[in-house]
């Protein structure tokens, strides 16, 4: 064997252990990756009343963040009582990797997506939350306005609700009419038919 084989030999010796460390190390980043993605949504920690029925699927997960607006008003027929009375939100909703995908504003309360596409509905249950934290909530949608994202959504969902609740600043007759404005921050899950998506 010539001197120059025998480098060659020792060269390519030295390499395979090398490229199988670095394969090694690629798949072990690559498992980190697949370690690392966001668990699928499970709504069987939920409250049973606001559980989205069997026969549909998550088609969004988005998490909104924002404002909701209350203003001091008398109580329906109850003369002399007043109560901070929810006006509408006021919400950026972004997808889990953070990035804007559309808003939720109201009233009525409506749920538009960037492409255009908007959904309203009708509220089917809530459920208590955390002290200090809207109620969960269930909601059923009506078809919605515009091609897009939110076509084909069925339920929306509020969970993970974090603030929001009336002022705890009085409301009476000298402050009728008053507006009050506090922050707040919801996960929304959109729901369509197993069948759509």
């Amino acid at each position: 064997m010539t001197p120059l084989q025998a480098r060659a030999t020792t060269m390519t010796k030295l390499a395979i252990p090398l490229m199988f460390a670095a394969l090694l190390g690629a798949c072990a980043m690559s498992g980190a990756s697949r370690d690392g993605a966001m668990p699928m949504y499970s709504q069987s920690g939920l409250p049973a009343a606001v559980q989205v029925p069997d026969g549909h699927k998550v088609s969004m997960e988005t998490v909104g963040v924002g404002k909701i607006t209350y203003e001091c008003r008398g109580k329906k027929d109850m003369a002399g009582q007043y109560e901070w009375a929810f006006v509408g939100p006021d919400a950026t909703l972004m997808d889990r990797k953070q990035q804007m995908v559309g808003k939720y504003y109201g009233p009525p309360a409506t749920w538009e997506s960037r492409d255009g596409s908007k959904i309203t509905g009708t509220q089917l249950a809530v459920a208590p939350a955390s002290p200090g934290s809207i109620p969960l909530q269930l909601v059923k949608a009506n078809p919605a306005m515009g091609m897009g994202a939110m076509q084909g959504v069925s339920h929306i969902q509020r969970v993970a609700t974090k603030g929001g609740v009336a002022p705890a600043s009085a409301c009476d007759a000298s402050s009728l009419g008053q507006k009050q404005v506090v922050d707040y921050q919801a996960d929304y899950i959109f729901w369509t038919p197993v069948a759509m998506r």
